[in-house]
């Protein structure tokens, strides 16, 4: 599962430098680039209504290749840092709500009674399904709630 997320991560990376920085940047090299070209950039992207967390990953992409060329002595800085990097808003909220004692005895009143080991134990953990399905993977179809 762990190489999977790696290989889905380092594809992702290079989808961004393949369709959007090349693309972009393609007839600048590295040492011209420079932190007013980097927001015509973001300003470019936004006016294509990116989402803001793929502009960050693209940006993240665009820092990442910097930091190689210092490493090898391409480049002396990172313009990207020099450009303020917001970061996105929390996408979904979650309330905070904990049902009441009496809630709780009524759920578990009208459960299946096979189900019922499974309820005390997610009442008892705080596990949800959310988090379940992130540790199984592949989920067996008798263990899915829903």
């Amino acid at each position: 599962m762990l190489n999977s997320a790696i290989v889905l991560h380092c594809q992702r990376y290079k989808e961004a430098l393949n369709n959007h920085l090349k693309p972009y940047f393609k007839t600048i090299s590295l040492r011209a680039i420079n932190p007013r070209q980097v927001l015509q950039y973001i300003r470019q992207r936004r006016k294509a209504r990116v989402a803001p967390y793929t502009l960050l990953k693209e940006l993240n992409v665009l820092s990442a290749i910097f930091n190689f060329a210092i490493e090898k002595k391409i480049v002396t800085n990172n313009p990207v840092l020099a450009v303020r990097r917001k970061k996105p808003k929390a996408r979904v909220v979650h309330p905070h709500y904990t049902p009441t004692e009496d809630e709780l005895a009524r759920i578990f009143e009208n459960l299946f009674k096979g189900a019922r080991r499974f309820f005390l134990a997610f009442a008892n953990t705080g596990c949800g399904c959310p988090r379940l399905a992130t540790r199984m993977s592949p989920t067996p179809t008798s263990l899915r709630v829903f």
